[in-house]
């Protein structure tokens, strides 16, 4: 062998033991029982995962990270969290939730190479890749109570450009019950929740504008869909609300929407039964019968009157040829009637 190709094997020898084996690349991805989640944005001030944390500039790998988020013996974690993520090439985060500050993106913006395998991608500037070992990702809920989500919805910064204009501050964060019960609260049938973090707000209609080239600050509310063109995407709306982040809030300049559900009414109450009619009064007495004379016919007495029966007697008086007592009798008519409503 020549002197010149000895030294050019001896010069290719090092790049040949950086390169990782179909084997070492396995071993290097994430472990059994991970997957990749996706992209998501991540800033120093309020990290996407927040729980715990480790660097390493020489060994960093998919597998390294979910190996200590996960709680092996090397990393002393009391428990596993079901969210790993790699950043920037050295570093790796845990969590139990994706935080409502991240926002997801494409894929290719996680594209910076592992410290511990270069074929493999740790995250970005900025940009972590996560991985789950069967932890929620945030959704958009179905439905709240009487409240349908109705999609993502674009938004503009500005009053004159917002989609829903009424806004609110919600105790205690933003998520999809507490923004809906507000809206509910305040008479609007529209809600919108943005940018995972900010305050509810509603309206009585989308009201149109140009979205371009704009930025969020506040969400919101209405009462109905003017402008059918605000339909964004569904997957532009993928920020985590930050008072849950099981929940989805819209994202920056994209708004979740939930409509309220018209109810039918109940039925009305059965009408109450009518009153019993009054009984009918005592029939009046009957008249005297009339007396005799000269031992003429008996008396007869007056007819009574009145709701009852009434019976009347006379008695005469003997004429001078000794006639016969008059007697008389009374008759009386009683007639009542009941009326009820029900």
């Amino acid at each position: 062998m020549s002197f010149a190709r000895l030294t050019t094997l001896i010069a290719l020898l090092p790049l040949a033991l950086a390169l990782p084996s179909k084997r070492q690349v396995d071993d290097n991805g994430p472990l059994p029982g991970w997957t990749f989640v996706g992209c998501f944005t991540d800033i120093a001030s309020s990290r996407t995962l927040l729980e715990a944390t480790t660097v390493d500039p020489i060994l960093m790998t998919p597998a390294l990270c979910t190996g200590f988020c996960q709680g092996t013996a090397e990393t002393a974690l009391e428990s596993t969290f079901t969210f790993a993520g790699t950043e920037f090439t050295e570093e790796c985060f845990c969590d139990f939730n994706i935080q409502g500050t991240a926002t997801q993106v494409d894929d290719s913006e996680c594209s910076f190479p592992c410290a511990g395998d270069p074929t493999l991608t740790c995250g970005g500037a900025g940009r972590v890749s996560i991985y789950t070992n069967g932890g929620a990702l945030p959704a958009n809920k179905a439905t709240v109570g009487d409240w349908t989500f109705s999609g993502c919805h674009t938004d503009a910064v500005g009053d004159n450009g917002r989609t829903l204009l009424e806004r609110f501050d919600i105790p205690g964060g933003v998520t999809v019950e507490s923004c809906t019960a507000q809206c509910l609260a305040t008479g609007f049938t529209i809600s919108g929740l943005e940018f995972g973090q900010e305050c509810c707000t509603c309206s009585y209609r989308f009201e149109f504008h140009d979205m371009f080239n704009k930025t969020i600050t506040q969400p919101g509310c209405g009462n109905e869909f003017l402008f059918p063109d605000t339909e964004a995407p569904l997957g532009e709306c993928s920020t985590a609300c930050k008072a849950d982040p099981t929940e989805l809030c819209g994202a920056s300049s994209r708004m979740s929407v939930y409509t309220l559900t018209p109810t039918d009414g109940g039925d009305g109450g059965d009408g109450g039964d009518g009153g019993d009619g009054g009984d009918g009064g005592d029939g009046g007495d009957g008249g005297d019968g009339g007396d005799g004379s000269d031992g003429g016919d008996d008396g007869t007495g007056g007819a009574g009157t009145g709701g009852g029966a009434g019976t009347g007697t006379g008695t005469g008086t003997a004429g001078d040829d000794g006639g016969d007592d008059g007697t008389g009798t009374g008759a009386g008519t009683m007639t009542g009637t009941t009326t009820g409503t029900d």
